[in-house]
């Protein structure tokens, strides 16, 4: 059996962590139920909307299957979301969960980019 230096370094400690959180802080990662794949121009990538039943908590997850740096459209245009006020609504912004900050979402959807080398995983949590 070889034993493991989890902190040497190159280790991916702190990116389990970091998901793990975000799995934490959002509900419609933590059910098996409510998922749906869209439909992404580009087969490298795929996408699925995971959210709570009541739609209050709608999170995307984008994810790179080859190590090449990947641009493409997201389609959000029949995504629904509830807001804190009750009303149901397409999507208006995506918020990133990993690095923070929100970005509008225009026509229906978003262009977006994923660097495999640097990060595999894209993570959103749908705005109204």
């Amino acid at each position: 059996m070889k034993s493991r230096d989890w902190d040497k370094p190159g280790n991916i400690k702190s990116y389990i962590s970091q998901v793990n959180r975000i799995r934490r802080e959002n509900p419609a990662l933590q059910q098996t139920s409510a998922i749906r794949f869209l439909s992404v121009e580009d087969n490298s990538v795929i996408a699925y909307i995971k959210h709570t039943a009541d739609l209050t908590n709608v999170v995307v997850t984008v994810i790179a299957l080859t190590g090449d740096f990947r641009e493409f459209w997201l389609p959000l245009g029949d995504v629904q979301v509830r807001s804190n006020s009750g009303g149901l609504g397409p999507v208006t912004a995506l918020e990133n969960l990993k690095s923070g900050p929100a970005s509008s979402v225009t026509h229906s959807g978003m262009r977006l980019w994923i660097d495999p080398v640097h990060d595999p995983v894209l993570l959103f949590r749908c705005l109204r």
